[in-house]
């Protein structure tokens, strides 16, 4: 992608420097030259874009895949039948701090745990 930046960019300069000596009929084909390299690089930017959205949904699925299964494990060890996401955009106002159970999540799920 940067050398598909640079090499734009050196159209564009090349393009500016030699516009003054251009026909008329060699400045449209210039532009439509970088119109259209323009275009395959903006496609090519948003298909990475789509690939990149994609693994990182992935990635997350998987992550909170793994989440799910240590939470329901301590959960059973611990005799709870609800746990609640907390934090910003969570649906809990309030809750008792001694009911939380994040760090030993944490802790599970940095021992390679599910």
């Amino acid at each position: 992608m940067e050398s598909d930046e640079k090499e734009l960019r050196r159209m564009e300069a090349d393009f500016m420097k030699q516009a003054s000596v251009l026909s008329a009929k060699a400045k449209k084909e210039r532009e439509e030259q970088f119109r259209r390299r323009m275009m395959e690089y903006q496609q090519k930017a948003n298909q990475m874009n789509r690939e990149i959205q994609e693994k990182q949904k992935d990635t997350l699925e998987a992550f909170r895949g793994r989440i799910e299964k240590v939470v329901a494990r301590l959960a059973q060890q611990m005799g709870l039948t609800l746990v609640v996401e907390k934090g910003k955009g969570s649906p809990t106002v309030y809750y008792d701090a001694s009911l939380d159970i994040t760090t030993k999540v944490i802790e599970e799920f940095n021992k390679g745990g599910q």
